[in-house]
C-alpha cells in the first residue's frame, strides 16, 4: 500500500504556502514627478489609483512614490487645483511603474 508520511510533507507544504502568499501580495512601486508645462514642480498634487485606497501627494520637488498590491488594468489620476487633471490607464503586472506627468495651468 501507498502511505503518506505527514512529517515529511510538512516542510514542502509550508514552503508552498509561503510562496503562494508571497506572490499574492507582491507590492508594486509607482513613482514619478509631476510638473507644469514650464517644467516647474507641482507641490501637493494628489496621485491616486481610482477606485482604490492607494495613492499619495507630491513633495516639494514634485516627486511622488507609493506602493500597491493591486493588479490588472487601473486608472491613475493626478489632480491639483488650478491645473488640468491627468488621467492614464495603466497595467499593473508585477513590474514597477515610473511616470513623468506634465499638466497645463488653467486660466481663470
Amino acid at each position: 500500500m501507498f502511505e503518506i508520511n505527514l512529517e515529511t510533507m510538512k516542510l514542502p507544504l509550508f514552503l508552498l504556502l509561503i510562496t503562494i502568499s508571497y506572490t499574492g501580495f507582491t507590492q508594486i512601486t509607482i513613482r514619478g514627478k509631476m510638473s507644469d508645462t514650464k517644467n516647474k514642480p507641482l507641490i501637493g498634487a494628489s496621485i491616486t489609483l481610482k477606485e482604490t485606497y492607494d495613492g499619495t501627494t507630491t513633495d516639494s520637488l514634485g516627486n511622488f512614490f507609493f506602493t500597491t498590491t493591486e493588479k490588472g488594468n487601473l486608472i491613475l489620476e493626478a489632480t491639483l487645483t488650478g491645473y488640468s487633471s491627468y488621467v492614464k490607464n495603466i497595467t499593473i503586472d508585477g513590474t514597477d511603474i515610473e511616470l513623468n506627468i506634465s499638466v497645463k495651468e488653467l486660466i481663470t
